[in-house]
């Protein structure tokens, strides 16, 4: 008996010992709660002390083939037993039947997409062209992501403007490199506009102390006459 044999058989025997029931290396039980001084002799309540293996506390085939036990105590556990040869936790399918539960059903050495059984399934198909020009995604599978896809070329999200349409929007409409009031074509949008032609330097009060040209004439708080008298302005 191998080593493997005995300690399923000592296992075996101290759920035996449990409930009152004696262990016998000749395969019977005690059911008057004696232990084996010697193999085959009751003495006390306990164990078979002497060599041997319990034939009654191993099942006459494997009884479950994917609990991790040796259940016919012959070496051999689960799908590696011949006898769970046909059960379904040892069988490999046809072909792939599921292609994105990272999981070989066919037991061909290719899991999911990369199995050819999968090349028709949704999960593993490639569109005809880019499908989504702001998803990160390579939809059509040729290595060119959104904009970078020549198929997103007259898609709104990534056509440039004649100039910058939006001056607040992070974006660089007219693909010139400069963007929102950055880009020349923002210079006279309200959010970019830092100073009004038509206005005045003093106006509205406290102007004349901003630092800011508030006129466009090219001359900052007390240096322009405006601000004579005003403020902190002589």
């Amino acid at each position: 008996m191998s080593r493997r044999e005995a300690f399923h058989v000592f296992v075996a025997c101290l759920a035996a010992a449990a409930l009152g029931q004696g262990c016998h290396c000749n395969g019977s039980s005690d059911a008057g709660g004696g232990t084996d001084s010697a193999p085959g002799t009751d003495s006390a309540p306990g164990i078979d002390s002497g060599p041997g293996i319990d034939s009654a506390m191993c099942a006459a085939t494997e009884t479950a083939c994917a609990g991790g036990i040796d259940e016919d105590c012959d070496g051999m556990t689960d799908c590696a037993d011949s006898d769970c040869t046909g059960d379904p936790a040892c069988m490999c399918a046809a072909t792939e039947t599921a292609c994105a539960d990272m999981m070989d059903e066919d037991c061909d050495g290719a899991v999911d997409c990369a199995d050819s059984d999968c090349t028709a399934d949704p999960a593993c198909m490639c569109a005809a062209t880019e499908t989504a020009c702001a998803d990160l995604m390579d939809d059509d599978c040729d290595g060119a992501v959104d904009c970078a896809d020549s198929d997103c070329a007259a898609d709104p999200v990534c056509t440039c403007t004649a100039t910058e349409t939006l001056c607040a929007d992070m974006m660089d409409d007219d693909c010139d490199g400069a963007i929102d009031c950055a880009d020349s074509d923002c210079a006279a949008a309200p959010t970019c506009m830092m100073c009004t032609p038509s206005g005045a330097e003093q106006m509205p009060a406290g102007h004349c102390m901003d630092g800011l040209d508030n006129d466009c004439d090219g001359m900052t708080d007390c240096a322009d006459p405006q601000c004579m008298g005003i403020g902190g302005c002589p």
